[in-house]
């Protein structure tokens, strides 16, 4: 029976975001569509059952848990290299970029970006040193790669030399978790999380790449010319290196219509998104950027960044800024909120946009390189 083991040490509960986000939705439709084939997850700590979508999908756990450098390597280069060895699956399927370089056993892995090469100090200390040192090594080792956007093919192409016929383009999507709401719900929605205000909104993990501090200056400096009374509802879990975000936080004039919701549940954030005036998602850099599918399946109009992916996924169907200009951030808000049928267009263009993106299809994509192997 052909056999796949697959790292899933991203799968975890009320973690489902970014790269776990991607692994569950493709593997999960991967295993249904393909019950002749073996799915073996590795797992580093006790997992949660609702993972095995499938009754040929088998779990391990092996330990220890790979939270740090040390045992992320400890993990990758001693426990499953070994484990491969022994199981001798016809392929090792990792939705990021750590493998195991295990020299019998084909490796393919996921690269969502090149971050680290461009922003080194956004990732501090050990944590930093390893991936910068062992991202060239891994994509090198790997028979083959799978990344999320033209933009990062081309990026793994001029940073490694990576061989182009080797890296394959598999899209993130946005699931049918996300649709529009009622207007009734949306009023419950604003009365939960904003005091009852209409509120434009951002979704990601706070860390320096998101960019936080000019989405947050620029909202700022739109109410303060004059713009219309609306809230900022900021969803996410704290990240790394935040104290910058939370400085300027600190120094606004309307910091108390900036709401920090933290992360919320998949229905709640669907919520969050179809009753929201538009979602402002204006990082430096992303392999994809989510946000901006799940906002056109939401039905909501977007401001975003004009770098790196972001024209790529948006399309003609939002407001692009640079992102390190505040005052333009500003004016696209202004131009979103204000200006006659600008909304409407957006959310218009947005369901045209989201067409170009599926998770069936990219299961699909996914399971051709790895029936390669099979």
């Amino acid at each position: 029976m052909p056999h796949i083991a697959v790292n899933t040490r991203l799968l975890l509960p009320h973690r489902t975001e970014g790269i776990s986000r991607f692994a569950y939705e493709l593997l999960r439709r991967m295993a249904a569509d393909h019950p002749e084939v073996t799915f073996t997850y590795f797992f580093d700590r006790p997992f949660d059952p609702m993972y095995l979508t499938s009754e040929n999908i088998r779990a391990e756990v092996m330990f220890p848990p790979a939270r740090h450098p040390v045992l992320w390597h400890a993990w990758f280069h001693w426990r499953v290299r070994r484990r491969l060895s022994s199981l001798k699956p016809d392929v090792f399927y990792s939705p990021e970029f750590y493998i195991s370089q295990n020299k019998e056993i084909p490796e393919i892995a996921t690269f969502h970006d090149l971050a680290y090469e461009h922003y080194p100090d956004d990732l501090q200390g050990w944590a930093g040193k390893y991936v910068v040192k062992y991202s060239p090594i891994y994509a090198h080792h790997a028979r083959e790669i799978v990344t999320v956007s033209e933009v990062t093919k081309q990026d793994l192409g001029s940073r490694y030399g990576f061989p182009e016929e080797k890296v394959h383009v598999v899209y993130n999507s946005a699931g049918d978790q996300f649709y529009p709401i009622a207007e009734e719900l949306k009023s419950s929605v604003r009365a939960r999380f904003t005091k009852g205000k209409p509120y434009l909104h951002f979704v990601g993990t706070i860390q320096p790449r998101k960019n936080l501090e000019n989405l947050l200056r620029a909202y700022d400096l739109y109410r303060a010319q004059g713009g219309k009374d609306v809230a900022l509802l900021l969803v996410g879990r704290p990240g790394w290196n935040y104290q910058a975000a939370l400085e300027t936080y600190e120094s606004l004039a309307y910091k108390e219509d900036v709401i920090f919701s933290g992360f919320v549940s998949d229905e709640e954030l669907n919520e969050v998104y179809a009753a929201s005036e538009g979602l402002v998602y204006v990082p430096w850099l992303e392999g994809f950027g989510i946000p901006v599918v799940e906002a056109f399946r939401a039905e909501v109009p977007v401001i975003t960044s004009n770098l790196t992916s972001l024209p790529e996924v948006a399309g003609e169907a939002a407001l692009l800024v640079d992102p390190a200009n505040p005052r333009q951030i500003a004016a696209a808000i202004g131009q979103l909120l204000e200006t006659e049928g600008v909304r409407n267009q957006l959310i218009a263009l947005g369901k045209v946009q989201r067409e170009q993106f599926s998770w069936e299809e990219s299961a699909e994509k996914l399971w051709n390189i790895l029936n390669h192997y099979l």
